[in-house]
């Protein structure tokens, strides 16, 4: 089977959009499931036309910078600020987050669901805290054992399909904010 994706961005003067979707053909007509998305507040760009390319990196750089040892929010901000940058390393997002809350970092590179529910698990509220950049955009997956009977596979997946987007973020905002 073949893999069809559409991309969307929309670079804009104070925001950054970008969709993904897959189309998939069920019933001999075509249909685009979105598979992810992602705003991000725009900065280096003026009136439409990208004039600072490395303008949120250097932003990013005045801060003191969190993240979990070996996590991939610290590959990922590694690859952006390089390797000379200091990074405050935890071994757990609750120390992660306690070290936020208190001021001893500012930003913290962490899956958002997961930082916001180790911000709860903290005992703090999450929506004292906000994203502030989207270093990339990742999607979520579930992965079973390769030997998982086929029939369960296909209920797990009819049962995401029905769970829809929408119910998904009900779900997520129920434990996490």
């Amino acid at each position: 089977m073949k893999n069809n994706f559409i991309v969307g961005i929309d670079i804009g003067t104070k925001q950054i959009s970008t969709i993904i979707g897959q189309v998939k053909t069920e019933d001999d007509r075509d249909e685009i499931e979105v598979i992810g998305y992602g705003v991000a507040d725009s900065t280096g760009i003026k009136r439409g036309v990208i004039v600072d390319m490395n303008k949120t990196v250097e932003d990013i750089k005045k801060y003191k910078l969190g993240a979990i040892r070996d996590d991939i929010g610290e590959h990922l901000l590694r690859k952006i600020i390089g390797p000379e940058q200091k990074i405050y390393l935890t071994n757990h997002g609750i120390n992660s987050a306690k070290q936020l809350n208190s001021g001893r970092i500012h930003l913290w590179s962490y899956e958002e669901n997961v930082a916001f529910w180790f911000i709860k698990k903290a005992g703090f509220n999450p929506n004292d805290f906000e994203i502030a950049y989207v270093i990339e955009k990742g999607s979520e997956w579930y992965a079973l054992n390769k030997d998982t009977n086929p029939v369960i596979v296909e209920e797990m997946q009819k049962a995401l399909n029905q769970l829809g987007e929408t119910n998904r973020n009900k779900i997520i905002n129920k434990y996490l904010r």
